[in-house]
């Protein structure tokens, strides 16, 4: 049963991630392109 508290704080960090992601692409000034650019301002983040 250990395994359960790993499995629901994934969920909720993935969840979260979700949210944020979507907030943060609908809030780009390019609304065409604003998805795309949210991911690659994440993918940016985790390379520096």
């Amino acid at each position: 049963m250990h395994y359960l508290h790993f499995a629901l704080l994934t969920v909720v960090c993935w969840g979260t991630y979700g949210v944020c992601m979507h907030i943060g692409s609908s809030n780009m000034a390019d609304k065409e392109n604003g998805r795309i650019m949210a991911f690659l301002w994440v993918g940016l983040g985790l390379l520096s």
